[in-house]
């Protein structure tokens, strides 16, 4: 017995060095592990205990046309044109992720269409975090696909980086697309059910709550602050010519987030003239279903008409 436990500890005592050194590495540079859509990569560097940026990952899709290039260089028929890529917001509520039927689901769907998909786990309320969390870690995954791309890892576009999100994922996709530094604005954005007002009598409560403060904000009470905050992040108020071309899908019979949430920022679409976007209300499907809206429903084909937008803005 003695002896087994001296080499378990040895063995832990010549390995733990290697594991400190690789969670101190910069957690930008690509991981090699060819299991990245399993098991996911931590984007933030090594933090310390209790700060949940520890908990944030990106789930790697890739197709074979954006694999290593340096494969595709000592294999001149395998080089193809460098393909999309697309980040994906799985929504609820900035509480906590659909992940699978909103993130896994989706980025399958959109490798079987040559477009590399990067399915975030973004910081939520359900672990204190709120606003300006969740778009940190968004841009961070920009900064992550850019570097696989400079590495020669991934075969990608860069000026081809857009976003696709989910009811409250739809807001940080609005908010995406509305962003003045071009290094993060994306190409395109898509946003399904989504939440976009936040100071208006239909704004969606809980993703609002969780927006601004985390889970287990009590208080009914609005703050100068709160107020503030919900005027510059309800997204309809802030739409200009420049912005991401986006996509918007909602169905009337949504019974969480408002369909009036998309019918205000299409209105304010339309007046700013941005061109590209495209939009459809279907009349049901109702709320959270990700590819599959329930059986009878007219929005079963929303993600062909999105791939089909993606194509012609491409052509544009």
């Amino acid at each position: 017995m003695k002896r087994i436990c001296l080499i378990a500890f040895t063995a832990l005592f010549f390995l733990f060095p290697t594991v400190s050194s690789f969670a101190s590495k910069s957690s930008l540079t690509p991981a090699d592990d060819s299991l990245l859509e399993q098991r996911g990569v931590r984007l933030w560097p090594a933090s310390k205990p209790g700060d949940n940026a520890r908990r944030v990952k990106v789930f790697v899709y890739i197709p074979k046309s954006a694999e290593n290039i340096a494969y595709n260089k000592q294999n001149p028929e395998k080089i193809s044109l460098k393909c999309p890529a697309i980040i994906i917001f799985p929504g609820g509520s900035y509480c906590y992720l659909g992940i699978n039927v909103e993130g896994h689901d989706i980025a399958k769907f959109m490798r079987s269409n040559g477009v590399a998909a990067f399915v975030l786990r973004y910081r939520t309320g359900m672990y204190g975090n709120h606003y300006p969390n969740a778009y940190e870690d968004y841009k961070f995954t920009v900064d992550y696909i850019k570097a696989g791309v400079r590495s020669g890892k991934w075969n990608i576009d860069t000026t081809k980086i857009g976003v696709i999100g989910f009811s409250a994922g739809g807001h940080l996709a609005g908010c995406a697309a509305l962003e003045n530094n071009p290094l993060y604005r994306p190409a395109f954005a898509g946003m399904i059910y989504p939440v976009v007002s936040m100071n208006k009598p239909w704004s969606h409560k809980k993703s609002r709550r969780n927006f601004l403060h985390g889970s287990g904000y009590l208080c009914n009470w609005i703050t100068k602050r709160d107020k503030k905050m919900m005027d510059m992040y309800s997204l309809e108020d802030h739409v200009y010519p420049g912005m991401a071309p986006v996509f918007i899908m909602q169905c009337k019979d949504d019974k969480t987030v408002n369909v009036q949430n998309s019918a205000t920022f299409i209105e304010k679409l339309k007046q700013a003239n941005v061109p590209g976007c495209e939009w459809h209300v279907f009349e049901t499907g109702g709320h959270g279903f990700g590819l599959n809206p329930g059986a009878g429903s007219d929005a079963a084909e929303w993600s062909k008409m999105f791939i089909k937008w993606l194509e012609k803005l491409w052509r544009r």
